[in-house]
């Protein structure tokens, strides 16, 4: 796989950090195929070297392409079929493009462990999730895992209230995506950046330069909005605290 999937996020919502757990010989490996053994974390749905998240600490994969579990020890037994073309899914980060911000959207591709749906959220790319299959076929296996794809908005005034509309309307094909993607307003480039804030013309100020007008991106003047017939196509804002990760 390209080391390109294997990118860290910039931001990790701390209620999203579960660890550390401890990697035995084997378990994982980095991008470029070593084996990783020690401490690592788990966290939007990717898996993190150390005992903590820090610029220095690496995304990394599980080290087999084959399952080993009872549960599909079981599945051998009653389906006679061999694991060995099934793979596990690769973590994608969507790199928007600029005709995707034009569109003010992009799709988005996820899979889950049908019996681990707490903690096995994984997004991928179209690639994986194409090639998603029940028929001992390469690709991720069907029989463990299921698969949404979701129309992500990231750009526009309605942003945060579209998202919210889409998550809630997957919530019950894919439980926790809502808590997976909690970052409503992810890729929005029109984000409010730390110690900045807009004018009421749409000017962009430091703080420190304009203390005694002071404004959010939810108190820019409203521009003109389209309406869809989308079911799950329509702001608030949405914090969180966590893990922010330089490079």
């Amino acid at each position: 796989m390209p080391s390109r999937l294997l990118r860290k996020k910039l931001f990790y919502p701390k209620s999203e950090i579960e660890g550390p757990f401890v990697a035995s010989p084997g378990d994982l490996i980095d991008a470029e195929g070593n084996e990783y053994t020690g401490l690592y974390v788990k966290a939007g749905g990717q898996i993190l070297s150390g005992n903590e998240i820090t610029s220095n600490s690496k995304v990394l994969r599980s080290g087999t392409v084959k399952f080993k579990t009872p549960n599909t020890t079981r599945y051998f037994q009653i389906t006679e079929l061999s694991f060995d073309n099934h793979i596990l899914p690769e973590y994608f980060y969507p790199e928007p493009t600029e005709a995707q911000y034009k569109r003010q959207s992009l799709t988005r591709y996820f899979v889950q462990k049908i019996n681990e749906p707490a903690t096995t959220i994984t997004e991928i790319d179209k690639s994986q999730y194409n090639k998603w299959n029940q028929n001992n076929s390469v690709g991720i296996d069907g029989n463990l895992y299921r698969r949404i794809q979701l129309d992500w908005t990231i750009a526009g005034p309605d942003t945060i209230t579209n998202n919210r509309r889409v998550l809630a309307f997957y919530e019950n094909e894919m439980p926790g995506i809502s808590r997976y993607l909690s970052d409503l307003n992810e890729f929005n480039k029109q984000r409010t950046p730390i110690g900045y804030h807009y004018m009421p013309d749409g000017t962009l100020m430091k703080n420190e330069d304009h203390k005694d007008n002071m404004m959010t991106i939810d108190s820019m003047p409203a521009s003109t909005t389209t309406t869809t017939s989308s079911p799950i196509r329509s702001s608030t804002t949405s914090t969180s605290t966590g893990a922010s990760v330089g490079y």
